[in-house]
C-alpha cells in the first residue's frame, strides 16, 4: 500500500502547471516526472499483492463472462451462399440479432465495471483528477489487452464465427490501422469507419462488399448514396437515412475527439434508427479509443409507414422520440429496431438529432 500512496503522490504532479517564474529544484523534479510513461506504472503496480490479486480475479471473471456470452450466440440458423448471408424470413434473424445486441451490452458493462474497479484498487481509492485516473486506466486496459481481453471482444468473436467475411471485421481492421498511423493532429474526416452507413450490429450480417441476400433479392448497403438512391424500393423518398459528423476537441491539455452519428438503416426485414457516440484521447504518443464519461441524447421525429405513402415525411405519420443515456464505454448507442418487410422507416430532415458531451466538450448532429 505504501507503493500505491507514493504512486498517487507521483501522479499528482502530472497535472501541475509549469511556473513562468524561476523554476525551483522541486519544479524541475516535477517536470521530469511528467515524462513518466505507463511502463512506470507497471513497475510500481507489478509488485503490489493487493492489485495483483484483484487483477487476476477480474481477468478470470472477464474470460469466463466472455466465453459464457459467446456460447449463447447460435448462428447455425443463418444460411449463406456466394459469400453472403441469405435471410429468408424475419423470424430467422430477429432472435439472433436481438441476442447479439443484448449480450454485447452485458459484455460492455462487465468490461467497464472491471476496469473501473481495478482503477479504484490501483489508485488506493483516493480522489483523483481525470488526468491521473486516466493513467491508471490506460495501464489496466493495456495489461488486459496483453492478456487478450478487450472492449470489442464479443463483437469480434461473433464476426469470427459468422459463415462469411463480415463488414464488421473489415471496418474494424481498417480503423485500427488508420488509428495506429495518426499523429497528434489528425484529420478525423479520413476515419475509415465514417465511410459506411450501416450501424455496428448490421455490419455483422453484411459481407465485406456490404451485401446481403434478403427474401431472395441481393441488396447492397454500403454508402449513403446506395441507401438513399440505389435502394428506392426499400427506402422510399424524401428522408435522409444517414448523417454523421466528427469534431476534434481539446480538454485540459489532452487532445480528445468526440464523434456523433445519427443513423436510420432500412434492411427490408429489419430497420434500425438511433444515435451513436464514440471517444478517442491522445496519450503516450498515440491515439486511444477511450471510454471517458459521455452523455448521449437523442430526439426528433421518426417516420414509420407503408411504402405507398405519397409524402414519406408527412408529419401526421411521425412520432417524436427523446432518450438519453450516460456511459463510460468506448462506444455506445441509443437505438431502436423495428421488424417487418412492409414498413418504411425514416427521419425527417432537420428534425432527428443527437448530441454527446464528454470531458467538458460537446458534439451534435442533425439529419439535414
Amino acid at each position: 500500500m505504501k507503493k500505491l500512496m507514493m504512486l498517487t503522490v507521483l501522479l499528482g504532479t502530472l497535472i501541475g502547471c509549469q511556473q513562468e517564474q524561476e523554476i525551483s529544484n522541486v519544479d524541475l523534479e516535477q517536470n521530469e516526472i511528467q515524462q513518466k510513461s505507463i511502463s512506470d506504472l507497471a513497475a510500481v503496480l507489478a509488485g503490489d499483492e493487493e492489485f495483483d490479486l484483484a487483477y487476476n480475479k477480474s481477468l478470470d471473471k472477464l474470460r469466463s463472462a466472455r466465453e459464457e456470452l459467446t456460447q449463447k450466440m447460435n448462428l447455425k440458423e443463418l444460411g449463406y451462399r456466394d459469400g453472403m448471408l441469405v435471410l429468408k424470413t424475419a423470424e430467422v434473424v430477429q432472435p439472433i440479432y436481438e441476442q447479439i445486441v443484448k449480450t454485447d451490452s452485458i459484455w460492455q458493462k462487465t468490461y467497464g465495471d472491471e476496469v473501473q474497479g481495478l482503477t479504484a484498487v490501483a489508485s488506493g481509492n483516493e480522489e483523483l483528477t481525470d488526468e491521473v485516473e486516466d493513467q491508471f486506466s490506460f495501464y489496466i486496459q493495456d495489461r488486459l489487452e496483453e492478456d487478450h481481453i478487450g472492449f470489442y471482444d464479443l463483437q469480434e468473436n461473433i464476426a469470427t464465427r459468422m459463415p462469411i467475411k463480415t463488414l464488421w471485421a473489415k471496418v474494424r481492421n481498417e480503423t485500427k490501422r488508420w488509428l495506429d498511423g495518426l499523429d497528434k493532429n489528425p484529420n478525423w474526416k479520413e476515419n475509415p469507419d465514417d465511410r459506411y452507413a450501416a450501424d455496428t450490429y448490421a455490419r455483422l450480417f453484411l459481407n465485406e462488399e456490404s451485401m446481403i441476400e434478403i427474401l431472395g433479392e441481393k441488396r447492397v448497403f454500403d454508402t449513403q448514396e446506395s441507401i438513399s438512391e440505389r435502394a428506392q424500393k426499400t427506402q422510399g423518398a424524401g428522408c435522409r437515412t444517414f448523417w454523421m459528423t466528427t469534431e476534434y476537441t481539446d480538454n485540459t491539455g489532452e487532445p480528445t475527439c468526440l464523434r456523433m452519428r445519427c443513423y436510420v438503416n432500412n434492411f427490408w426485414i429489419w430497420k434500425s434508427y438511433g444515435v451513436n457516440a464514440k471517444g478517442w484521447i491522445w496519450s503516450g504518443g498515440r491515439w486511444r479509443e477511450w471510454g471517458f464519461n459521455k452523455f448521449l441524447t437523442q430526439g426528433g421525429n421518426i417516420v414509420t409507414h407503408g411504402l405507398r405513402l405519397n409524402n414519406p415525411c408527412d408529419p401526421r405519420f411521425s412520432r417524436n422520440v427523446n432518450w438519453s443515456r450516460r456511459r463510460t464505454n468506448v462506444e455506445f448507442s441509443i437505438s431502436r429496431t423495428l421488424w417487418g418487410p412492409r414498413i418504411y422507416l425514416g427521419a425527417c430532415r432537420g428534425s432527428f438529432r443527437g448530441a454527446v458531451t464528454g470531458r467538458g466538450r460537446g458534439q451534435g448532429a442533425i439529419m439535414n
